[in-house]
């Protein structure tokens, strides 16, 4: 999930497109098959206060990558170093890319949630009822 400000600038859109663009290249397939999803969200809006919460966003825009399983989310992690690296969109590229394959290599037996982990709280955001 890649969350934005209502109000997007220039370093926004083209990290939300860089990153659209690795999807696509990289991902294509776990995106056909719903192993992966790609959600660009307004943490702004209302409708998304719940991620906002559960992940504890800043002000500021978020890349957060997240591991689905039968029961929501299992476990998440944010990529707040790729902000650090907009001028280099190769290690974007490569810190994205393997925290994705390191989520889709996870299994239930792998995951490692705390017990106060917001997303694993019964309130928190399912599969189900995410936009």
């Amino acid at each position: 999930q890649y969350f934005h400000r209502t109000l997007r600038c220039m370093t926004c859109l083209t990290m939300e497109e860089r990153i659209a663009t690795l999807l696509d290249e990289a991902f294509a397939e776990s995106l056909e098959t719903g192993a992966l999803c790609w959600q660009a969200l307004d943490y702004e809006a209302a409708e998304n206060a719940i991620y906002v919460t559960a992940h504890g966003l800043g002000d500021g825009p978020a890349l957060i990558v997240a591991h689905c399983g039968e029961s929501g989310i299992e476990g998440w992690h944010e990529l707040e170093e790729i902000w650090m690296q907009t001028d280099h969109p190769e290690v974007i590229r490569a810190q994205v890319a393997g925290q994705i394959s390191r989520c889709l290599l996870r299994t239930p037996e792998s995951a490692e949630t705390a017990d106060d982990d917001p997303l694993t709280s019964p309130a928190a955001p399912t599969t189900e009822s995410q936009p």
